[in-house]
């Protein structure tokens, strides 16, 4: 489904919708919106946390729309959405795509391209093809690198796809190792997934990889979390640049958005303005 064609009636709402919300959102883009966002990865100590949804629904479902729809809301919470045409950016443009990134750039939520490095096993020639693809295709600004190695051995090959995505003039790579990581893998990203599970990561243990990895920017992937923990979430921003919290299970558990998506978007915007 995500490598087919859009029918004229989808990509004519998408253009419908994006026209609307960019002619909303316009008018009153704030400050923080439009800050740079390694400054923002920085500033995980200063209550300034994000969401990072890995929006893996097709663009032309309601899903991106609530995405959209929750970040013209709360304009002052930091929104990464990462998108996975076909297990990266596929064999073409898909202009479903195209215009979803569109609907999502308009309201600045930023978007991610996913890749699978294979914990570093996938030749760098092929990460940095996917690299342009993303760039060209997508206008893609921020990378996220799934299965990122933890044990010390890949430092040189994260750190060199970090420099060729700076040199290309894009922000972010996001490395998801879904766990704590070697401290010589410290600075190799901008920002590493240090949990990505079922349930939520003590506070502790982001306390802990937060205090010794001092200017490295974390994040953490929760699903399988029935009920949002407002409280939780509030101090977790201390910790963690970005966040995600699900209801939803695997395998199926980004398929969708959580019922409380909105709330988890309020509470992260109660921390900025607190």
């Amino acid at each position: 489904m995500r490598g087919s064609r859009p029918t004229i009636v989808v990509v004519v709402a998408l253009l419908i919708v994006l026209i609307a919300i960019a002619a909303s959102f316009i008018i009153s883009i704030p400050s923080a919106v439009t800050a740079n966002t390694t400054t923002i990865l920085q500033q995980h100590g200063a209550a300034m946390a994000g969401i990072l949804i890995p929006l893996y629904s097709a663009p032309d479902s309601p899903i991106w729309f609530e995405v959209s729809k929750v970040k013209s809301d709360y304009k002052s919470v930091p929104v990464i959405a990462i998108i996975d045409p076909n297990n990266g950016p596929g064999a073409s443009q898909n202009s479903t795509y195209t215009f979803g990134v569109e609907l999502l750039k308009a309201t600045g939520t930023r978007v991610a391209g996913y890749i699978d490095t294979d914990y570093g096993a996938v030749p760098f020639s092929n990460v940095t093809r996917q690299i342009n693809e993303y760039k060209d295709w997508y206008s893609s600004n921020n990378i996220f690198l799934d299965r990122m190695a933890s044990a010390p051995g890949m430092e040189s090959y994260y750190s060199n796809i970090t420099k060729y995505v700076d040199s290309l003039g894009m922000n972010l790579t996001i490395g998801n190792a879904g766990t704590n990581v070697s401290s010589s893998y410290m600075g190799t990203v901008d920002n590493i997934v240090v949990y990505e599970g079922s349930g939520l990561p003590s506070l502790s243990y982001l306390m802990g990889i937060s205090r010794n990895y001092s200017g490295q920017g974390i994040s953490f992937i929760s699903y399988g979390v029935p009920d949002l923990n407002v409280s939780y979430v509030m101090d977790a921003s201390k910790y963690a640049s970005f966040m995600y919290i699900t209801n939803f299970t695997a395998p199926g558990q980004y398929s969708n958005i959580p019922p409380y998506f909105t709330s988890f978007a309020a509470a992260l915007a109660s921390t900025t303005s607190g």
